[in-house]
């Protein structure tokens, strides 16, 4: 679903979308949101994402959740 919504939407509306789901407390749906912010700025380049949605992804990331830190590492590489 998110890779036609990427075709639709501005990279700039969608890095929006993306980073109000990552308010959601279910760790599968912060890793998949993660994982596609990721893709998202490595395509679009971090203009996307506006400095006060960084916030989100950076709390994010310090998850201590086992998924989300799965998608930290490989986010590294």
């Amino acid at each position: 679903m998110f890779v036609a919504l990427f075709d639709i939407y501005p990279a700039e509306k969608y890095a929006v979308y993306l980073t109000k789901a990552l308010k959601t407390k279910n760790s599968k749906s912060q890793a998949g949101c993660l994982r596609e912010a990721a893709r998202v700025i490595e395509a679009k380049g971090t203009s996307v994402v506006k400095v006060k949605e960084y916030g989100l992804v950076v709390k994010a990331l310090e998850s201590k959740d086992a998924k989300v830190r799965a998608v930290r590492q490989r986010m590294r590489r």
